[in-house]
């Protein structure tokens, strides 16, 4: 029956039934192209419509719930290890204690929102382990706020270096305690950890994403805002904010913790929301619900967002991640192109399909950009051709069609 439902609902979204196109596209004429899947948002930023976001988030949670029994695409997966600290006499973090369901509930929502994005990418729930602190232990991990003075840098140190905290090379190590209000994750460069409160998993559907958002490199929205997050203010103690937008994204618009969608808005078009163009009202919502913002209800990651996500993958958290992405560009002029995401005088996207298809492995998902791939090529290969930001032309014929 799930291999049933997996196939109806894939078969819906691949032939544009659900996105007001015409039912079974004609095929590719020089390809043999295997598993394809017509995705990412065809709007300006690349993310559905506001009417189709409610049915797309409920198929992508039906998806990523039968994944495990119908392995319909290739994928890249992000292998996620999450551990839980005990406390002194065996109890689990939490009021109540987290439970498994409770965790599994995290992976649910960021796969069907990962499903949504439309880049292949996948949360796998390698493990959940409980792990009790050795008698000998620098602090009570368990009440401890691993947030506060330079608690994760130390707890990081003793996770990596004693086995008793189950530490995980190649995958996202998630730790959770009973202290901590929030979470936290280590940007590339500065760390591997991600530790969050279990009271912050069971009350916030979307903190492991958003983590692991900063783990694969992207910033918060409002990043360079004043009454920034160190001064622990209350946006009662803010009464003029200023938004930020250090987080080098250009489709995500200038932003503050404290902003509703008249405030983000106001800085940076000078009119409430509602006097916005359409256009710029999706601009607005693609800041006000991003996954990395810090208002309610998120659920997007825009463009750029997902191209950084993407190459961190590729690049500094490789040892995570199942699979690559390469990206395809006609307009890449780049010589010894790497398939990483920017254009760029050396390195960058494959301007040609067939030497993307040449340098893929087994698995890997490419990426294809606005353009017209007309290459003779067969594919031999168990890999997915994704359309991201608009509709692609392959072998002459409109194959891939961007969401």
């Amino acid at each position: 029956m799930k291999n049933r439902l997996f196939n109806i609902v894939r078969n819906a979204l691949v032939r544009g039934w659900l996105g007001g196109r015409p039912a079974n596209p004609p095929p590719p004429r020089r390809f043999v192209l295997q598993r394809i899947l017509h995705v990412e948002g065809g709007r300006p930023s690349g993310n559905p419509s506001p009417a189709m976001k409610p049915l797309l988030h409920l198929i992508g949670l039906i998806l990523a719930l039968v994944a495990g029994h119908h392995q319909a695409h290739a994928e890249v997966v992000w292998r996620v290890s999450v551990k839980l600290i005990l406390g002194p006499n065996g109890q689990r973090p939490g009021t109540p204690a987290i439970s498994n369901p409770e965790i599994q509930a995290q992976f649910d929502f960021a796969n069907a929102n990962l499903f949504v994005a439309g880049r292949g990418i996948r949360l796998e729930k390698s493990e959940v382990l409980e792990v009790t602190p050795p008698a000998d232990a620098s602090k009570n991990w368990f009440a401890v706020d691993l947030l506060a003075g330079d608690n994760k840098g130390d707890f990081e140190k003793e996770a990596k270096d004693d086995p008793v905290y189950r530490w995980r090379d190649d995958k996202i190590n998630i730790y959770l305690n009973d202290g901590t209000g929030a979470g936290a994750s280590s940007f590339p460069g500065s760390g591997d950890i991600t530790v969050i409160g279990a009271d912050k998993a069971q009350s916030t559907p979307w903190v492991f994403i958003h983590e692991i958002g900063h783990f694969m490199s992207v910033k918060h929205t409002h990043q360079g805002q004043n009454c920034t997050d160190e001064d622990k203010q209350d946006c009662d103690d803010c009464p003029n904010p200023k938004g930020g937008n250090a987080d080098n994204m250009a489709d995500t618009l200038s932003d503050h913790k404290c902003f509703d969608r008249d405030g983000i808005a106001q800085e940076t078009f000078g009119k409430n929301y509602n006097a916005l163009t359409s256009g710029h009202q999706e601009e607005v919502d693609n800041t006000f619900f991003n996954i990395m913002s810090y208002h309610g209800n998120r659920s997007i990651l825009t463009t750029l967002q997902l191209d950084a996500m993407c190459d961190t993958s590729n690049q500094q958290r490789d040892e995570v991640s199942l699979n690559r992405f390469i990206f395809v560009d006609t307009l890449s002029l780049g010589i010894l192109p790497t398939g990483q995401s920017q254009l760029q005088a050396v390195g960058g996207p494959y301007a040609k399909l067939k030497n993307a298809i040449d340098d893929a492995r087994a698995g890997d998902v490419l990426l294809l950009r606005p353009g017209a791939y007309t290459e003779e090529r067969v594919i031999r290969k168990a890999i997915t051709l994704r359309a991201v930001r608009r509709d692609m032309l392959v072998g002459g014929t409109s194959a891939l069609r961007a969401r």
